[in-house]
């Protein structure tokens, strides 16, 4: 398998574990009448085969990182420049866009 198929299926996966994240995370704030809500750790979501880095950041910001379909929640150091843009990053981790054609996750809510 190509090293791009593989690492853009990775992303995939890694999405789809954060979203069930994200929809216990709702669930918890909604129960216990949290705003904004606590942090909760994601799967840092850079496709590197074997990567199980956290993030841990607030259901708002995952939320608004995976708005846009073609932005990634990764670790800091977890950036590929040659195959991404870094859209804005703090000390714990980066917000990238891939430049992958036709790779784009759209939320589910």
């Amino acid at each position: 398998m190509p090293r791009t198929v593989r690492k853009e299926r990775n992303q995939v996966l890694f999405r789809e574990v954060n979203e069930r994240i994200a929809d216990v995370a709702a669930d918890l704030d909604a129960h216990a009448g949290l705003s904004p809500g606590p942090a909760y750790p994601f799967i840092c979501e850079c496709g590197k085969t074997g990567c199980r880095e956290q993030v841990t950041v607030s259901l708002a910001t995952y939320v608004s990182v995976t708005a846009q379909g073609d932005a990634f929640l990764v670790a800091r150091g977890h950036e590929r420049p040659s195959e991404e843009d870094v859209v804005w990053e703090t000390d714990h981790f980066a917000v990238v866009r891939t430049r992958a054609a036709g790779l784009r996750l759209v939320r589910n809510d």
